[in-house]
């Protein structure tokens, strides 16, 4: 089972992407934590369509 992070900074569809990612098999690690998404070996980052919306939020957050 292939492990990812999946980071909730707040904007993006979350629940949307984790259902994909559970229903492709995938374990998700849901999270909204600097040293979970330093230490992800994969990372999904959703709604990045708004990018800068999403920076915004990331730099808020110190992420």
């Amino acid at each position: 089972m292939t492990r990812v992070t999946l980071l909730d900074y707040g904007a993006g569809n979350v629940k949307s992407l984790y259902n994909a990612l559970v229903a492709l098999g995938c374990d998700v690690e849901q999270t909204d934590k600097p040293e979970a998404v330093a230490s992800a070996a994969i990372l999904f980052f959703p709604g990045v369509g708004a990018f800068g919306s999403c920076m915004a939020m990331l730099e808020r957050k110190q992420l």
